[in-house]
């Protein structure tokens, strides 16, 4: 495997258009500095102190019990901050945590005690050896090498040889990256092991750079691309580097042109909305900031240097500023796991924003200044690869995100997200309402899906876009404009059944979007669905009906439904209230006896 076999970078051009355009503008920096990572980090590992047993194990609050990564993010977090300077008052516990789980991965698997997820913790207990190792007595760290040099991977993980590729995915990739980390320490050398693993997973990627992990989730693309940036950073020389930096170097890209200009990462797919989805991008963008630097090129680095500071930024509100801090972008009761995934645990994805966030920090090259990020200048329509179905849609600060055949666990097809830079992400929606979701909903909502898009009459019921998933053959993508005064584009959803086909018309411009919606038959009554955000579980607002349309404020922000045209419509919300990992929404519901409706959204 060669990195002369890849297909072109699909975004090349694209890519060079944004830069061009971010290198035409000045910019704004946002003061932030890479101790602001530390800041984040910090109050996540000072819970987690209190939850250190004696043994050293890490005691998950709600599960009452230590979660199988736990332990280990633990002691990679608090690593990382002891090697910044921070909580280094707290060695003891790092040290103490590190024996227990060095005992466990000396364990060949299937035998009792062996370190369950061992896959995820080699990359983690090295941040250990890294930071925190030199500070303990000579003895104590050569007990850790000889530990962790003791069991070969093959008979260490639960990928290689224990379970087939197609499970394990992005376990493998972790599992690589810790193994390349001891061999950059001198503490094991598994080159051909890596080689193997490598060939089974690189596959896996696209052309855009984004790794496939099973029903490709925008989550774990993010979290394969940060680990082999951190081992790449850390001197990576063996079996197929060249092509894994180039991969990087393509995902990257991919992620500048994709991002929210809030700075949150998408949605898509399972273990979405935690706060450690951001602390990837800060690392990837740390990486490719340094990379860019390196090279010369002076604009793409300040742009990824300030991609990663608005990604940390971005987890300011519920970390920093909520009491106590939320390890997911809702402000319900931390112990009512409400939004979360079955193991999306405080303890579990808390302590992995925290780790991740620790070594954004120590990637971080501070003699980097910041440019305008590709979010924030021009206009763009990006596709990403149609295993993944999103489209993104960017002009000036101003973000749509579109799924076109959504996982009806996870989100719903249609108009998902809209963002505008300085307003809060949830007031426009940050992602659908799923229809099976996988997630726990708030008491007494029942699961419905729900986007920002059309639905239609069959027979006597309502049949709406946000419930389609494999309803939908096709879409077709047609970009009419992309400039920094506005984007246009048409998406054409060929679907099975009574309704064959339907189109919908973006003219996207700053703060604003035109919907125009036509069903393909030119007979029958259309209705358009507005998710209209109520409460995150401590802020609340009471979404209104208008003459023309909707209206949500919160503060000083508003988010704006107005219906256009002259054919007479009828206005409502809809009864039963919907909600996603963000919060709780009411519908707002447009009705036409037309096969077409108009609206405008506007976020203020």
């Amino acid at each position: 495997m060669t990195q002369s076999d890849l297909p072109a970078y699909p975004h090349e051009a694209a890519a060079a258009r944004a830069q061009a355009d971010a290198a035409s503008q000045p910019v704004e920096a946002t003061g932030w500095t890479r101790e602001r990572y530390l800041d984040l980090a910090e109050p996540i590992v000072r819970s987690a102190l209190d939850w250190q047993d004696e043994s050293g194990a890490i005691i998950d609050p709600v599960a009452g019990e230590e979660m199988v990564t736990c332990g280990a993010r633990f002691v990679g977090a608090l690593a990382a901050l002891i090697g910044a300077g921070r909580l280094t008052e707290h060695l003891e516990a790092c040290a103490r945590a590190m024996d227990l789980q060095t005992r466990r991965v000396a364990i060949p698997y299937g035998e009792p005690d062996h370190a369950k997820a061992a896959d995820f913790n080699t990359r983690d207990l090295m941040l250990a050896m890294l930071f925190v190792a030199p500070l303990v007595a000579p003895e104590r760290a050569a007990e850790w090498r000889r530990r962790l040099a003791a069991v070969p991977p093959d008979d260490l993980y639960d990928c290689g040889a224990n379970t087939p590729p197609q499970v394990t995915h992005n376990w493998v990739v972790y599992a690589i990256v810790g193994e390349a980390l001891k061999r950059a320490e001198g503490i094991a050398d598994h080159d051909d092991w890596i080689r193997r693993m490598l060939d089974q997973q690189l596959p896996l990627f696209t052309a855009d750079g984004m790794y496939r992990d099973p029903s490709c989730p925008i989550t774990y693309d993010l979290t394969v691309r940060q680990g082999l940036s951190w081992m790449l950073h850390r001197g990576y020389e063996g079996p197929h580097r060249a092509r894994i930096d180039e991969l990087l170097r393509r995902g990257g890209l991919t992620t500048l042109l994709t991002l929210s200009p809030t700075g949150e990462a998408p949605f898509g797919g399972r273990s979405n909305q935690f706060h450690h989805m951001e602390a990837m991008i800060c690392c990837f963008s740390e990486f490719e900031a340094r990379r860019y630097a390196q090279a010369g090129d002076e604009v793409l680095a300040k742009a990824f240097k300030r991609q990663a500071r608005l990604a940390a930024r971005a987890t300011a509100a519920w970390i920093l500023e909520t009491s106590p801090w939320r390890h997911l972008k809702n402000r319900f009761a931390p112990d009512s796991q409400i939004g979360c995934d079955g193991y999306g645990f405080r303890a579990v994805y808390g302590l992995l924003a925290a780790n991740l966030l620790g070594v954004a920090y120590h990637m971080a090259d501070e003699a980097i200044p910041e440019g305008l990020t590709f979010s924030e200048a021009g206009g763009r329509v990006v596709q990403v690869d149609l295993d993944f179905h999103k489209i993104y849609a960017t002009c000036e600060g101003t973000q749509l995100q579109l799924d076109t055949r959504a996982d009806s666990h996870f989100d719903a097809s249609g108009l998902g997200r809209f963002h505008r830079a300085g307003v809060p992400s949830f007031l426009g929606l940050s992602g659908p309402c799923a229809a099976q979701p996988h997630c726990k909903l708030p008491p007494g909502i029942a699961p419905q899906a729900a986007a920002i898009g059309p639905g239609w009459r069959v027979e006597d019921r309502w049949v709406c876009l946000a419930e389609s998933g494999a309803e939908i053959e096709a879409v077709r993508l047609d970009v009419e404009r992309e400039d920094a005064a506005g984007v246009a584009f048409t998406l054409t959803y060929q679907l099975r059944g009574e309704m064959p086909s339907l189109s919908e018309r973006y003219e996207l411009s700053r703060g604003m979007v035109r919907i125009e919606t036509r069903l393909g038959s030119t007979s029958g009554a259309c209705c358009f669905r507005v998710p209209l955000w109520r409460t995150d579980g401590e802020y609340e607002a009471t979404p209104e009906v208008l003459p023309d349309g909707f209206r949500v404020a919160w503060g000083r922000h508003g988010f704006r439904v107005r219906v256009e045209g002259p054919e007479p419509v009828a206005l409502s919300i809809e009864p039963a209230e919907a909600a996603n990992r963000n919060g709780i929404y009411q519908v707002g519901r447009v009705e036409s006896a037309s096969s077409a409706v108009s609206v405008t959204l506007r976020l203020t």
